[in-house]
């Protein structure tokens, strides 16, 4: 694979349930699975943005951000695919950032 380039596979992909913006969505077995999964929810709505290390391709890390339903014609979002190894926390609060400021003003000439 090129340095720098993150291989895009059309048609690549797992059934809705079990993948939401690059996370893998599990069957819940027990609580310890649901406190995990809500400790994730949690910070995804703190920051207003996901990330994803290596959950659905490995060697790709992501952030994401959803419209909010209310600002866009369909359930969309803006995502963000690097090669994990290039992916600082610092990169990744960086792009988060500027991907819901993004998403806010296309949600908006969306919604107009």
């Amino acid at each position: 694979m090129p340095y720098g380039r993150v291989p895009w596979q059309r048609g690549r992909g797992l059934p809705v349930h079990r993948e939401l913006v690059g996370h893998r969505v599990e069957p819940l077995r027990d609580s310890h699975h649901r406190a995990d999964l809500d400790r994730q929810l949690d910070q995804v709505r703190r920051r207003d943005y996901a990330v994803s290390s290596e959950e659905s391709e490995e060697g790709v890390s992501s952030v994401a951000v959803a419209f909010a339903p209310t600002r866009a014609p369909a359930r969309l979002a803006f995502n963000v695919s690097l090669p994990t190894s290039r992916l600082t926390k610092t990169d990744q609060a960086r792009i988060g950032t500027a991907l819901v400021e993004t998403v806010r003003e296309a949600g908006a000439v969306l919604h107009s």
